[in-house]
């Protein structure tokens, strides 16, 4: 086995093993008993178990942030300073999480599974490393969309964005999949692009909406 099958060996485990049993629940005995490796490994590899939890997350965080930096550079050059389509920020928000959960097959479900059991955890340093691996790109969609939605108040904004987050995550939960509802078993085979775009079309729809309260003023 060379060094990265042995290192990718150990985070399969790794996280199958956080997101069942927790942070503090599982111990890097029993990771490297069922990854088939010797302490030293994981020592070479990731130094601890604080440095493990974390590569776990970032090989499945990192890579979707790296492409949502991506397509906004290129909205960035195809714009300049004029203000682009919402449906194309959105999009940029929106594609890397569907195809990572596409492509990852099951992967998306293990992954929000630990995030669940680790967030009820409230694993602190975890919360810093999540800080640091969104802080530009929260930034960077931040900005864009306080220019393309100004009718919107800093608390509708700020309420807004978190069911947008929260819409993001459930999509992570295998979405290509029926949930269990037998009369919705012809879903289960939606390609990306569809979802996708279903997805926009439902974010910029809560997000351009006008609010309840503001009708009634008019």
């Amino acid at each position: 086995m060379t060094e990265i099958d042995t290192k990718n060996q150990i985070l399969d485990v790794a996280e199958r093993l956080f997101a069942s049993k927790g942070f503090a629940g599982t111990s890097l005995r029993e990771i490297t008993k069922e990854a088939g490796v010797n302490l030293a490994a994981i020592n070479y590899h990731f130094q601890s178990k604080e440095k493990l939890i974390q590569q776990v997350y970032a090989r499945r965080i990192t890579p979707i942030n790296k492409e949502r930096l991506k397509l906004l550079d290129e909205i960035d050059r195809k714009y300049g300073q004029t203000v682009p389509p919402l449906e194309e920020v959105v999009r940029a928000l929106v594609g890397p999480i569907i195809k990572f959960a596409k492509e990852s097959k099951h992967g998306s479900e293990l992954f929000m599974k630990l995030y669940g059991r680790l967030y009820t955890e409230s694993v602190g340093f975890l919360h810093e490393f999540f800080i640091d691996d969104f802080k530009e790109v929260i930034e960077r969609f931040v900005v864009l969309l306080k220019r393309m939605l100004p009718h919107l108040t800093p608390n509708e904004f700020y309420w807004r964005l978190r069911f947008v987050g929260g819409a993001l995550l459930h999509s992570l939960y295998d979405p290509f999949e029926s949930g269990g509802i037998h009369e919705w078993n012809n879903f289960r085979n939606i390609d990306t692009e569809s979802i996708t775009n279903q997805l926009v079309d439902f974010i910029i729809a809560g997000l351009t909406v006008i609010s309840s309260e503001k009708k009634k003023q008019v």
